[in-house]
């Protein structure tokens, strides 16, 4: 279905904060919604939005609301992020090459949430028509790559105080660890293990800790052998 001149005025706001529709001029992203099938869809709190039963590839900008990403395998789970307005969800689902892999995480509302959602088809149509958000979703997947390579160069450090000292560094909120427990299974390590290299980085100098605040110190000190 298509929205309504009075939805697209309304929603407007928020839409136009995402990536995808960075740099779009107000009337141009107007005409483009007005003339496109999107879907305007509301979701109760516990309801799922996205899981590996989707049929058609969509991408989802959130409107109000919250949603929660969880990862499941056999009987357990992980929540591993809560997404808010104006955030974006769908996108392992599109653009597959051959045959297509499960959605990868199950999204969950978190409360009474509502979401614009795009097909793929419709997505195709709007990158056709407006090359800037193409190039913005390229960007877009570029950054996704850079954030998991520096994911994965803490993961592969070769001792577990190299690796604690890069999180520390390019992963923790202003030096704010919020769960030590999930920070551990996140290295891959023990809650031990942490601890550990916590106390031998301050003892080295690396590290100032007070609580869960932690402080990197000068770059002399992060000599490792």
């Amino acid at each position: 279905m298509n929205l309504t001149q009075a939805q697209a005025e309304r929603l407007l706001p928020i839409i136009e904060q995402t990536f995808l529709f960075k740099g779009v001029a107000l009337e141009e992203l107007t005409k483009l919604l007005l003339s496109l099938e999107v879907e305007y869809l509301h979701y109760n709190s516990g309801e799922t939005i996205l899981d590996q039963s989707i049929i058609e590839p969509c991408l989802g900008i959130l409107l109000s609301g919250s949603a929660i990403v969880e990862k499941h395998s056999g009987e357990g789970f992980m929540a591993m992020s809560v997404l808010s307005q104006g955030q974006l969800f769908g996108m392992a689902s599109l653009f597959s090459c051959g045959e297509r892999q499960p959605y990868p995480v199950c999204i969950i509302a978190g409360d009474n949430t509502s979401a614009l959602v795009i097909r793929e088809e419709t997505l195709k149509q709007l990158f056709s028509r407006n090359h800037l958000m193409a190039e913005n979703y390229i960007c877009h997947l570029t950054g996704r790559i850079h954030f998991l390579n520096n994911r994965l160069s803490h993961i592969i450090q070769p001792t577990v105080e190299e690796r604690v000292l890069f999180y520390l560094k390019h992963s923790a909120e202003g030096g704010n660890i919020k769960s030590f427990s999930a920070l551990a299974k996140s290295l891959c390590i023990s809650r031990a293990s942490l601890y550990r290299a916590l106390e031998s980085l301050e003892k080295r100098g690396s590290i100032k800790k007070s609580g869960r605040e932690v402080s990197v110190l000068s770059e002399q000190h992060e000599t490792f052998y």
